[in-house]
């Protein structure tokens, strides 16, 4: 089936015949453990777990931050088939760019090991939401320089292990959320 890799290293969009077989899955991204996503409607996105945690190359398709190599594959009901978007479009969802915030909070959170999309609770109106590292840098991403800056000092002063940055992380998501049920 008609796929597409994005491979950010050398920005090269390429179309690629795609079998359906795992062993083919295990061959491009030399893992086993894949993650999907479901960012682009009616299709499915599989990354290397382990990209991020390797500090492969970083970059965006639509809102959504991915590390290392990456396939689209449509996807219709429950099953894989032809990706429907044009490889045109797709060139136009990516950015290889990432600004100074998320290079200096990248740099700290895989040299760390912290989980980028490992779930955990935060909380806004009442209800439970889970959210993510990936969403919290996306959500300080958008503020202004100042808190930018206080995000990524506190960040830095932080004793440099995974527990205290994850609680950090979850600190600053229930803080932007407060934010958010102010407005």
């Amino acid at each position: 089936m008609k796929t597409y890799l994005i491979n950010p290293s050398t920005k090269n969009i390429s179309e690629q015949d795609f079998d359906g077989q795992v062993n083919t899955l295990y061959t491009l991204f030399d893992s086993l453990l894949l993650e999907h996503f479901y960012t682009l409607n009616g299709h499915i996105i599989y990354t290397d777990t382990n990209a991020y945690e390797r500090g492969e190359t970083p970059f965006f398709l639509g809102e959504q931050l991915f590390f290392g190599r990456a396939m689209i594959i449509g996807l219709e009901g429950f099953g894989e088939v032809d990706a429907k978007i044009k490889k045109e479009e797709v060139k136009s969802l990516i950015s290889y760019k990432l600004n100074a915030f998320y290079t200096s909070a990248l740099n700290i959170l895989i040299a760390q090991k912290i989980n980028f999309y490992e779930l955990f609770e935060g909380h806004k109106d009442e209800e439970e939401l889970q959210i993510n590292c990936e969403w919290v840098l996306y959500t300080f991403n958008m503020a202004d320089e100042a808190t930018q800056e206080y995000f990524l000092n506190e960040l830095f002063k932080l004793e440099q292990t995974p527990e205290t940055i994850l609680k950090y992380m979850k600190k600053m998501a229930e803080l932007a959320l407060s934010a958010g049920q102010n407005q």
